[in-house]
């Protein structure tokens, strides 16, 4: 798969921000050393250690559908953000393992409007009108990317490239490196890039940096995931919080995601 969509929502309106001729290369100096089969083995048992940390694959495969309500705030920059309103509330139930899901906008001028993919079936309701199948927008987009971020833990390992990326220090906390991509190991305009910054004790996403293949090219951003709570048999990140650059440095602040009420449910 190539997680194309992931990434223009997360970049698109912010062109102005950047400016880059190549594809960046978020591969440290082990990583462009060459992917090697004891490389691969160590990021396949860290990738089945990070998936144990947020409550285990086999208890993430009981279930058919998860859903949450969001607040996403981009800091009043509404025009650039594609939301109706700042920060923008809504629900979102997605089928997991799939990008198939349900959103509901839950404020604004928006408010009550749903939309639906299904197999790759983009459907809207707007107001009192009827459900209809329409052409794919930003809200097919968004529902997109918040399905994949929603899931990414389980689903990164359908990356076709995975491998183990040494360590890293930043802040005095030493950070175990996994790294996934598609395609090919090096940087390329087709495919983005992930390296996880795994807690070294927990196992646990704390910082995620990835490319944006989509918009200019050689965008590089960083999540940091925070507020882990107990849902169910999981152990979920409930804020996100989104800059430009690599971890180590201290980046233009994007956006941020805030969950409510998340459950899963087998039908």
């Amino acid at each position: 798969m190539r997680p194309f969509i992931f990434s223009f929502m997360v970049f698109l309106g912010f062109a102005g921000f950047f400016s880059c001729k190549q594809p960046v290369d978020i591969r440290n100096s082990l990583l462009k050393n060459g992917i090697t089969e004891e490389s691969i083995q160590k990021g396949k048992e860290l990738l089945n250690l990070m998936e144990k940390a947020y409550g285990g694959r086999s208890q993430w495969e009981q279930y058919r559908y998860g859903e949450f309500t969001q607040k996403a705030d981009w800091y009043g920059r509404k025009e650039i953000s594609h939301w109706d309103t700042l920060p923008q509330l809504f629900h979102l139930k997605c089928e997991l393992g799939s990008n198939n899901a349900a959103m509901t906008i839950l404020n604004g001028n928006t408010q009550g409007n749903k939309y639906w993919i299904n197999d790759n079936v983009f459907e809207q309701q707007i107001g009192s009108e009827q459900k209809s199948e329409v052409e794919k927008n930003s809200y097919h987009e968004k529902m997109i990317y918040k399905n994949y971020w929603f899931q990414f833990p389980f689903r990164i390992r359908e990356a076709t490239i995975i491998s183990y990326g040494g360590k890293e220090v930043l802040n005095g906390q030493t950070y175990e490196l996994l790294y996934a991509t598609w395609g090919e190991e090096k940087a390329n305009k087709e495919y983005d890039q992930f390296l996880l910054y795994l807690n070294k004790s927990t196992y646990q996403i704390e910082k995620l940096h990835f490319t944006v293949r989509d918009k200019m090219g050689g965008v590089s951003l960083t999540a940091e995931f925070r507020d882990f709570r107990k849902v169910d048999e999981f152990l979920l990140p409930f804020s996100q919080h989104v800059r430009k650059g690599k971890p180590s440095k201290n980046g233009i602040k994007l956006h941020e995601n805030h969950y409510q009420d998340i459950k899963f449910t087998s039908q």
